[in-house]
Parts: C-alpha cells; structure tokens; sequence
C-alpha cells in the first residue's frame, strides 16, 4: 500500500510540471512574488551536471518542489519580500549516479541555506545564503508554443 501512495504522489509531482507557463515573477505592489518552473543553471558558481535538468517550482501554497536531476523533492517556503526560508523538505530516494548524487547533496545544502533573493533583470533569479553569497542561480522555463 505504501509503494502505491508513494507512486501516486510522485505521478501528481511530476504532472504538476506540466502546467501552461505563466508569469514567473509576478510585480505585488513594489514586491516581487516567486512564482512557476524554474531551472538550476548553477550551484555554488560551480556549475551544473549537462542534460541533468534540475527544476524548482514555486507554488502559491508555501511550497517548493522539483528535480534534483536523479530524485523529486519537496519543501516548504516561506516568502516575504526578497526573504525565504526553505523547510521542512523531503526527497525521493533513487539510486543515481554518484555525480548526479554529489550535485543532488549539493543542491540540497544550497536551498537549505538560502536567506533571499535578487533578479537580474535578465530572466534569472540569483538565491543567496545569509553571507550574501549566490548558493544557486535559476533560469525561468517556458513552454514551446506550437
């Protein structure tokens, strides 16, 4: 029974995924609003596995999920401003390779880490730690219109 729950509640992570893009940062008055599908282009300045696609989507319930290029995950986030804090995550547990699993711990210490964010103004979001050091860098995703 619970191989089941746990194949049902990844099938309905991963169609989450599959939504029509949307505005990914939406303007609240002065206040930036995290929001959709994001790709992990770098961690920690150290780049990203080619062809690994990790993913993290904001949703508007306080929650994060994604890939982490071998495994799903989930969180929760609390945002506030430029603010957040990631919580309360929890991930899938796939045997992967052992660079995909080194980037996976990677990743996963990096969104651990996170204080607050910044927008380039050039379609990406910058996530820093406390030490305002760049932890991740995310691309926004859309959908090829046919």
């Amino acid at each position: 029974m619970n191989k089941i729950m746990l194949v049902v509640s990844l099938g309905v992570l991963a169609l989450s995924g599959c939504q029509p893009a949307q505005n990914r940062i939406q303007t609240a008055g002065n206040e930036l609003v995290l929001d959709g599908v994001w790709q992990v282009e770098d961690i920690d300045l150290g780049g990203v596995i080619d062809s690994s696609m990790m993913t993290i989507e904001f949703d508007d319930q306080g929650r994060v999920s994604g890939s982490t290029g071998c495994n799903r995950y989930t969180a929760e986030i609390d945002v506030e401003g430029d603010t957040f804090l990631v919580s309360k995550a929890a991930s899938t547990r796939r045997l992967c390779a052992p660079s995909l699993n080194l980037q996976e711990q990677r990743f996963l210490s990096a969104l651990n880490d996170v204080t607050h964010y910044e927008f380039n103004g050039h379609n990406a979001l910058i996530v820093l730690d406390a030490e305002n050091s760049q932890r991740l860098k995310l691309v926004e995703m859309t959908l090829k219109e046919d």
